[in-house]
């Protein structure tokens, strides 16, 4: 019997960790939860990972870009790129909340 080609993400994979900044944390009041995820991950995705992860169902996903910062090399001269990342906005239903151990 031919093996299925496993090509189906870990949902661990797909939300890499929460987002834990200023405004993520003001908008965790208003039942959006932000969380990092890989730079090929889609909305569809993302959803069924927080829905298999915290049981929660989200009403809608929004995923931004972020471009690689310049920053100074402290060690050597010139500048250098940190890695480009990528986040997601999760916005779950009213009453509906995810928490964070």
């Amino acid at each position: 019997m031919p093996h299925a080609q496993n090509n189906m993400k870990n949902s661990h994979d797909i939300l890499i960790a929460p987002w834990f900044s200023e405004k993520a944390l003001i908008l965790t009041d208003k039942g959006v939860y932000t969380f990092a995820v890989p730079r090929n991950a889609n909305k569809f995705e993302i959803a069924k990972a927080v829905t298999e992860l915290y049981k929660v169902t989200p009403r809608k996903v929004t995923i931004v870009n972020l471009p690689g910062a310049r920053v100074s090399q402290r060690s050597r001269r010139g500048v250098a790129t940190r890695a480009k990342r990528r986040k997601a906005y999760v916005y779950l239903k009213k009453g509906d909340t995810i928490q964070f151990a």
